[in-house]
């Protein structure tokens, strides 16, 4: 295993990504001057990143971590389904809708065929 500074990893490849206890932690953690270093916190799914200057006079910066998960497939059945629970809904108010302006339309037919008015004259025309 080879490790340079307060990381290390063997020859297969890995890298060991340094724990802290909070940001206290991170805080605390000791780098070389003009340093990075990702620091994991033990407790939360934080990930801290230090960074140090010429001096040696370390930052820290706060990152949450989330997971990312898949979306999960769409059920084709569950979708047609709804679809067609749609359309039945979408064709019953199109046939309210429309029985409602036949209903005025009659309606509307009626009063003007039946209707009565009185001119100026006084007497009743149709």
């Amino acid at each position: 295993m080879q490790s340079y500074g307060n990381f290390s990893w063997n020859s297969a490849g890995s890298v060991h990504i340094p724990r802290v206890h909070g940001e206290v932690g991170a805080n605390q953690y000791t780098l070389p001057p003009n340093s990075d270093a990702l620091l994991m916190d033990d407790s939360n799914p934080i990930v801290y990143l230090k960074s140090t200057d010429a001096a040696g006079y370390g930052t820290v910066s706060k990152w949450a971590i989330q997971e990312i998960k898949d979306p999960e497939p769409a059920d084709f059945n569950a979708l047609t389904n709804r679809m067609s629970q749609l359309e039945t809904k979408m064709e019953e108010m199109l046939r309210r809708l429309d029985n409602g302006k036949s209903n005025f339309r009659k309606t509307g037919a009626e009063q003007q065929s039946n209707a009565k008015y009185t001119g100026s004259n006084g007497n009743e025309n149709q």
